[in-house]
């Protein structure tokens, strides 16, 4: 309520059949072949903090005027730990349309050879991963996990962090395509 966003523990679907078109679109490579074996086995792994809505102990803070609000550890995180999944609005769009919706868009892959794709847009509604900031030397990474044919946005530590230390991820070219880095 604080900051006037819907606290969402998963993604949201504003109907069934935006969820089934979701999981049609999902890269046949990441379903079947070796080159997915990884983001399906982590996807079942976790299937339970994902649809629980389970992250890291954070705390979201204030930083300063230019920056805004960070996420913070609460506790020490090792390396290679799942923090959590990226939570939002999920919102279909083309190929040739708008490149991103708003700064708290993640784009969700899909089928190589697909006009359509999906973003999951955490501005009025997400979790806590919506306040991680960019960095070009993160400590935390996106990662595909597939369950049940859907594809999660989860972010895993790179490194081990440290309790108190501020939680970033490189929000990559595309982001910066039209934007200016502070």
């Amino acid at each position: 309520k604080f900051f006037g966003i819907k606290y969402l523990q998963t993604p949201f679907f504003n109907s069934y059949e935006l969820l089934q078109e979701m999981q049609k679109a999902c890269p046949w490579m990441l379903l079947h072949t070796v080159v997915g074996r990884e983001h399906r086995s982590l996807g079942a792994l976790l299937h339970k903090p994902l649809f629980s809505g389970r992250i890291a102990p954070v705390a979201i803070r204030w930083i300063d005027d230019e920056m805004g609000y960070g996420l913070f550890s609460q506790n020490l995180i090792a390396k290679e730990a799942f923090i959590g999944q990226y939570t939002g609005l999920v919102h279909k769009g083309g190929r040739f349309g708008k490149k991103m919706l708003n700064g708290y868009c993640i784009r969700i892959p899909t089928k190589f050879w697909s006009l359509q794709y999906f973003v999951m847009d955490a501005q009025n509604a997400g979790n806590e991963l919506r306040f991680a900031n960019h960095s070009d030397a993160p400590n935390i990474r996106p990662f595909c996990l597939i369950d049940r044919g859907l594809v999660h946005i989860g972010f895993f530590a790179l490194r081990q962090i440290e309790v108190g230390e501020e939680l970033t991820f490189d929000y990559g070219r595309a982001y910066w395509k039209y934007r200016k880095k502070k």
